[in-house]
């Protein structure tokens, strides 16, 4: 199950930078594909909230020596605190428990 997470986070990364080097001028459809790429994207949080998840629910933070799941998050993930704690709200609110 692990080794094809891995194999798909890949693809999806391949497939999003190809995506991102594709000439849309000769595109019928550019609102219909801009609106099917909007929900894709859309749907991103939701992995990036699970494995947030992850990490507060096996206690990750506290192996590695953070103080917080969100100062963790913002160290490894180079992200802002904002960023951390947003998303880690977002787990609280889907998947309470005491942390």
């Amino acid at each position: 199950m692990e080794e094809q997470a891995w194999e798909d986070v890949l693809t999806l990364t391949a497939v999003l930078a190809r995506l991102a080097r594709t000439d849309f001028a000769s595109f019928c459809d550019v609102d219909g594909f801009q609106l099917a790429a909007e929900e894709a994207v859309r749907k991103a949080p939701l992995l990036l909230q699970a494995l947030a998840r992850e990490v507060r629910d096996r206690g990750l933070h506290v192996e590695r020596g953070a103080r917080s799941v969100e100062s963790y998050l913002r160290s490894v993930l180079r992200i802002d605190m904002s960023e951390a704690k947003a998303r880690l709200a977002a787990v609280d609110a889907l998947h309470p428990t005491h942390r």
